[in-house]
């Protein structure tokens, strides 16, 4: 059976609190027997995943186990051997309920942290609605459509608009709930879309309430803030050396006396592979004017497969590209900060950071300005 992976889901690393005990899960879903299955996927920092299964008897099940933190989960249901159905939770040191009459997705799932998830995914509801729209739309398009630019360019503004208005949102929502945990995920989470805007991110983050700032989610938020007041425009990009491909070393140094766009991503990553296209296009118009995207992919340990088919599936084979796969614990990652994915960077000849997070036409824009 191919379960639905946990890693596919996340733009954001999982782990929220910094809390140590035992998660106990008890659910109720109809009344499933034998051999149907719940399947629990929770996955650590570095990528490696813990799949816990139990076989319902009268739709009842029981989970349990120990975990560091609040951690994001993919619960799935297994019927006859195939898998059925699959939604987001939360574990936490606690006493966990699932009630659901027949299915999971509008199954109850009961506890502090799920309650809080389930406020911050009402808050993005319109987002959600706008990103199922265009999906709907790409895919039930032709595939003359789907080669039509005004088709592609519409449905790109779209896309655009919808990443816009989710910001709003997750502004509002931290708020109008300053001590919900998931005011310091959201944060995290916009700092990636908003290109890690300080005059937007350094007044919302004081405005979240103690108890959240001390969370696992509100410290690492906090570092970045402290990290991105170092790795500004103008300062030398730091230096690291990962594999190619083909297990080559490469080093930032390598790219000395060019301009190199030096982009964070993953295999993984939704917003990741929609830009891809873009990043290819510029690529393609400014590789002969000394211009090279070195690629960082976050793909976790099992994850060099999935990385190589991302490569060809969005034809960016000419990039160059490393990584240590060691997913949100990417050692170039983290030396930049980085906790959300896609993250960019613009540097000149002289290792020296241009500009950041240029996405879209920004991205064509700062190359023309500065190449042509």
């Amino acid at each position: 059976m191919k379960l639905t992976t946990l890693a596919t889901m996340l733009m954001l690393p999982a782990t929220l609190v910094a809390q140590k005990g035992k998660f106990e899960i008890s659910g109720k879903l109809g009344k499933y027997n034998a051999p149907t299955k719940v399947y629990l996927e929770r996955r650590a920092f570095n990528g490696e995943a813990t799949i816990d299964t139990v076989v319902l008897k009268n739709g009842t099940f029981q989970l349990s186990g120990k975990i560091a933190d609040t951690t994001m989960a993919l619960l799935s249901l297994q019927v006859a051997g195939q898998e059925k159905e699959s939604r987001i939770i939360y574990l936490e040191p606690a006493k966990i309920k699932i009630k659901g009459e027949k299915d999971l997705e509008t199954a109850q799932v009961i506890s502090p942290a799920n309650k809080g998830y389930d406020e911050y995914k009402l808050a993005l509801k319109g987002y959600q609605d706008q990103m199922d729209a265009i999906n709907h739309d790409f895919g039930n398009a032709t595939n003359e459509q789907r080669s039509d630019t005004a088709f592609t360019h519409g449905l790109d503004k779209r896309f655009r608009k919808a990443i816009k208005d989710k910001q709003q949102m997750i502004i509002d929502f931290i708020k109008q709930h300053p001590d919900n945990f998931f005011s310091a995920v959201g944060i995290s989470e916009l700092s990636v879309l908003n290109g890690m805007n300080m005059e937007v991110l350094e007044p919302l983050y004081a405005s979240i309430s103690d108890r959240v700032k001390k969370t696992s989610a509100g410290r690492s938020f906090e570092e970045k803030m402290i990290k991105e007041k170092t790795i500004v425009v103008g300062a030398l990009a730091p230096v690291f050396t990962q594999d190619d491909i083909n297990g080559k070393p490469v080093s930032l140094t390598d790219f000395r006396g060019k301009y190199v766009l030096l982009d964070f991503w993953a295999s993984w990553c939704g917003p990741c592979r929609q830009e891809n296209p873009n990043v290819l296009r510029a690529f393609h118009k400014y590789k002969d004017k000394n211009f090279m995207v070195l690629s960082v992919s976050l793909d976790k340990p099992s994850g060099k497969a999935d990385w190589l088919k991302a490569i060809e599936h969005d034809g960016i084979g000419e990039f160059v590209h490393v990584s240590d796969l060691q997913y949100w614990s990417n050692a170039a990652a983290k030396l930049y900060g980085i906790t959300g994915v896609p993250t960019n960077y613009l540097l000149g000849p002289d290792g020296k950071i241009l500009a950041m997070n240029l996405r879209g036409e920004a991205l064509n824009q700062k190359l023309s300005e500065l190449l042509q």
